[in-house]
């Protein structure tokens, strides 16, 4: 396509610059199995790269944060080096809440899967008295600690699947095991 007259080319100073500044950029968008939401990933501050997790309502338009994360959690400094790695490939720059998964029936408030700090929450629905519920921590598990790669929910939100080790894991999303 040709460039509008007047039009500069842009540097490579200004593609550095992500978000740009007094920008905020949303990503990973999904809506709740039920319709009423849709759940997307954005910067609670402008010009921060800590992401954190929203949801709006599609009748009213209402935002409100689901997940956040304490100051420093996701934080470059504090990755293993697999997760630093895999973040490099990926091309991820953001931190705090990095990813999210919807899973449940079509009409459901949905099971929220979200990787936080290392370990795997789940989250029953957007209600506003409904918890993160840690279903999986590296940390406490028996065989030590290591990075729990690529989580996956289970279309109707029952299994949860990661890479932890080396190995395949399957954990019950309702933390029952």
């Amino acid at each position: 396509p040709k460039a509008k007259a007047g039009s500069k080319p842009l540097s490579f100073a200004q593609i550095a610059k992500i978000p740009r500044p007094g920008a905020q950029t949303i990503g990973g968008a999904a809506f709740l199995p039920d319709g009423s939401h849709v759940l997307y990933l954005r910067s609670a501050e402008y010009g921060s790269l800590s992401r954190q997790l929203y949801a709006t309502c599609v009748a009213t338009g209402e935002t409100r944060p689901l997940a956040c994360t304490p100051p420093g959690t996701g934080e470059e400094d504090n990755l293993s080096l697999e997760e630093k790695l895999r973040r490099e490939r990926a091309r991820i720059m953001n931190t705090g809440v990095t990813s999210f998964k919807v899973a449940g029936p079509v009409g459901s408030p949905g099971r929220i899967l979200v990787p936080l700090g290392g370990a795997l929450y789940v989250r029953e629905g957007i209600a506003p008295d409904a918890e993160m519920q840690r279903v999986f921590d590296p940390q406490a598990a028996p065989l030590g600690p290591g990075p729990v790669l690529d989580p996956q929910i289970s279309e109707d939100g029952s299994v949860i699947c990661f890479v932890w080790r080396d190995e395949l894991y399957c954990v019950p999303a309702d933390g029952s095991a």
